[in-house]
């Protein structure tokens, strides 16, 4: 029995896949900084140094910005009721300077998706989305776990 309802499961699998439909517009040459060799994306980190997102979470958290401010507002209000800090960080982002993040853990993805923690590992940690090396390999991978997903609600 899943944790989630069935409707915030289907808002989740809009969500991926507006996050896959960002995914397959990152092109590594946007956010490379050949002097210090980061990729245009990579899922070990949320943000290069340079401030460029890198994981598909980055990309969905840092492009965004009404997004953004809607998930660590989220965090914060859970955070209040939960007696706990929020989960979210200080970052610094190109072209806004240091900006409120919120993190990957304690909840915000498993909430924004509907997603349980073994799944959020899957498709965000450091080899999520099946090791993904370029967003369009992301992409490809949420599709497919959309569609796993929403052949299991039938």
């Amino acid at each position: 029995m899943s944790e989630f309802t069935r409707r915030q499961i289907q808002t989740g699998n809009r969500r991926l896949l507006t996050l896959a439909k960002e995914l397959e517009k990152v092109r590594a040459a946007r956010y490379v900084r050949s002097q210090e060799g980061f990729r245009g994306y990579d899922q070990e980190t949320v943000l290069h140094p340079c401030g460029a997102p890198a994981c598909a979470w980055g990309h969905y958290v840092v492009n965004n910005r009404r997004r953004r401010k809607r998930i660590t507002e989220e965090a914060k209000v859970v955070a209040a009721l939960t007696n706990s800090s929020p989960d979210t960080y200080e970052e610094t982002v190109l072209g806004e300077g240091v900006v409120e993040l919120p993190s990957i853990w304690g909840g915000n993805a498993m909430r924004e998706f509907a997603i349980t923690r073994e799944a959020a590992d899957e498709l965000f940690e450091s080899h999520g989305c099946g090791a993904a090396q370029t967003g369009k390999q992301a992409a490809a991978y949420i599709r497919k776990f959309v569609a796993k997903r929403t052949k299991e609600l039938k």
